[in-house]
């Protein structure tokens, strides 16, 4: 067995998702539901199935907990204080305003202008 995760289409999950809610009367339990469309579109796991329509109900605002749209904020977040804490290793002595774009842009104009100065001398 692969510890490997297989991942499914997007048209997939909103499929299965869609045909949980269509059929879900016809069972006498959610869970029988999901695992009925997980074998037939040949999702390997009922969990899976499960997990995708709580994101799904998550994101429509019908469940709490956190949205995909805030997962990913928090990933593009994350991935940047990496980043940044990557120059900062790097550049231990560099002023701490130079970790922001707007920083380094400033820092960049002042050594450019003290430069020039010092051409014109």
């Amino acid at each position: 067995m692969s510890n490997r995760r297989q991942r499914y289409p997007q048209e997939i999950r909103e499929r299965a998702i869609r045909l949980v809610a269509e059929v879900r009367e016809e069972y006498d339990s959610e869970w029988a539901a999901i695992e009925s469309v997980a074998t037939k579109l040949g999702i390997g796991s009922t969990e899976t199935l499960r997990k995708w329509i709580r994101k799904a109900e998550v994101d429509a605002g019908h469940r709490r907990g956190v949205t995909s749209e805030e997962s990913a904020e928090v990933r593009r977040l994350r991935a940047e204080v990496r980043e940044l804490r990557a120059v900062r290793r790097r550049q231990p002595d560099a002023p701490c305003n130079l970790v922001t774009a707007e920083g380094l842009a400033a820092w960049v104009d002042t050594r450019w202008r003290l430069d020039a100065h010092d051409l014109h001398r």
